[in-house]
Parts: structure tokens; C-alpha cells; sequence
């Protein structure tokens, strides 16, 4: 059980460090998209 729950938060932290590094490059991605819709397809 408490073996469980460690691993959770081992999971949730490799997680949200993965997403912290995501995000900063979709948002880019999203901001060129919507600035260059017509080079984006």
C-alpha cells in the first residue's frame, strides 16, 4: 500500500516535470499556428 503510493508520486513528479518542459513548446507551437496559419499546413 505505502509502497504504492510512493511509486504514485514518483510517477506524478516525472510527470509533471515531462509537462513542464511541454508546455513552454506547445505553447510556442500554438503561437506560430495562430501567427503563420497559412506555412503551418
Amino acid at each position: 500500500m505505502l509502497f504504492e503510493f510512493g511509486a504514485k508520486l514518483i510517477i506524478n513528479a516525472e510527470y509533471q516535470r515531462m509537462f513542464g518542459k511541454l508546455i513552454p513548446v506547445f505553447i510556442l507551437f500554438l503561437f506560430h499556428i495562430f501567427k503563420y496559419p497559412q506555412n503551418s499546413i
